[in-house]
């Protein structure tokens, strides 16, 4: 099988003057261990996902989830891919990111960062429609 990048790119958010695309996790690691990112920006291309993901189905639909971030499985002709994508409403996460907002509305706690709004529920914190 040939090198597909530019096809995959094609596909991909263009993200800070280039496309995010990884073939596996371990280049994903690799390269986040040397630019010190801390997760994976939204419209990223998987080729492969880790073996510790996690398969969620939340209204009729399948996620993968790992290391904080969600993804959905995509095309580009015969090709599959894997899309980190913006949490769904009723999904849950094992912690906020790090610039979340701290909010209360008629006595209950939010968490919002980004657009997205958490409610915590025991230990994880679950992705709820913007409560304004």
């Amino acid at each position: 099988m040939g090198d597909n990048r530019s096809e995959f790119a094609e596909a991909a958010s263009w993200r800070g003057g280039r496309y995010e695309y990884y073939d596996d996790w371990n280049e994903w690691q690799r390269t986040r261990a040397i630019i010190g990112l801390s997760y994976m920006a939204l419209g990223t291309l998987m080729r492969t996902m880790p073996p510790q993901t996690t398969t969620v189905v939340i209204q009729e639909r399948t996620y993968y989830y790992t290391e904080d971030t969600y993804f959905q499985k995509t095309y580009h002709g015969s090709e599959v891919a894997y899309e980190a994508i913006t949490p769904p409403v009723g999904a849950t996460v094992d912690r906020l990111p790090q610039d979340y907002t701290r909010l209360t509305l008629n006595g209950t706690v939010y968490y919002a960062a980004g657009g997205i709004y958490y409610h915590q529920i025991g230990s994880v914190y679950e992705v709820v429609p913007e409560p304004f």
